[in-house]
C-alpha cells in the first residue's frame, strides 16, 4: 500500500501536517522500511478518519488537525517505546549483533527490564563464542570445575588445565545453555509485550 498525503486546502495546515509526519518518519527510521511505512501508515489513517468524521474547510482545518495531533501526542514521546519494543523483536528475528546492541540501548531507558535483556544477550553470545573458541584452542577452551573450590568456562592459567571436565561434552552443554537462555529471552519477551497491551487497553 502507497502513502497518500491527507489533503488540506488551508496551507498552514498542510504544512502543520507534513512537519508532524516528517517527525514521525524520522523517528521510525531506526526501524526496518516495513515496519516503518506501517507507523506512518497508521498515524496517517488515524489524521485522516479524523477529518472523514467531520469534514472541515479552510482556516478551521488547522484548528482541527492541532486538535487531533494532540490528542494523539508529541511523536518523541508516543512513539518512543513502539520503536524499542519493534527494535526488540527485529532484533530477535535476525539476531543481528549490531541490531541487538542497538535495540537494547534505544530500551535502557524504558526499564530495568532491559538491563536483564542485556544481560541474557551477553551470556548467549558468551555461550556462542566460546563454540568458536574451543574449536580454535581445544586445550585451553573448557569446563573447569573443582568442588567447592573453583568453577570457570572458557580459558584459564595454565595450573587449573587438570581440573578440566566433560571436554567431550563442551559444545553441546554450550549450545544447551545457548538454547535456554534464548528461550528465557523469548519468555520475558512475551511476558513484557502482554504487559504493554494491558497498559494501553
Amino acid at each position: 500500500m502507497n502513502f497518500t498525503e491527507v489533503p488540506f486546502t488551508d496551507p498552514n495546515a498542510a504544512r502543520i501536517y507534513r512537519d508532524y509526519m516528517n517527525r514521525v518518519r524520522r523517528i521510525a527510521r531506526k526501524l526496518d522500511r516495513a515496519t516503518q511505512q506501517e507507523i506512518v501508515m497508521e498515524i496517517n489513517s488515524h489524521i485522516y478518519e479524523s477529518f472523514q468524521a467531520e469534514p472541515t474547510m479552510g482556516a478551521h482545518e488547522t484548528e482541527k488537525l492541532l486538535g487531533t495531533l494532540e490528542h494523539l501526542g508529541q511523536p518523541e514521546l508516543f512513539l518512543k517505546p513502539l520503536i524499542a519494543d519493534q527494535a526488540m523483536d527485529q532484533a530477535m528475528r535476525t539476531f543481528n549483533p549490531i541490531k541487538v546492541v542497538r535495540a537494547l540501548l534505544l530500551n535502557l531507558s524504558n526499564g530495568i527490564s532491559y538491563v536483564l535483556f542485556a544481560l541474557c544477550y551477553l551470556f548467549l553470545f558468551s555461550f556462542l563464542l566460546l563454540i568458536v573458541l574451543k574449536e580454535l584452542f581445544p586445550t585451553e577452551v573448557g569446563i573447569y570445575y573443582d568442588y567447592n573450590r573453583f568453577f570457570a568456562i572458557g580459558m584459564v592459567d595454565s595450573r587449573y588445565q587438570n581440573l578440566k571436565v566433560a571436554d567431550e561434552y563442551f559444545t553441546p552443554i554450550m549450545l544447551l545453555l545457548s538454547a535456554v537462555v534464548y528461550l528465557i529471552i523469548t519468555f520475558l519477551l512475551k511476558i513484557k509485550r502482554s504487559l504493554n497491551r494491558k497498559r494501553t487497553a
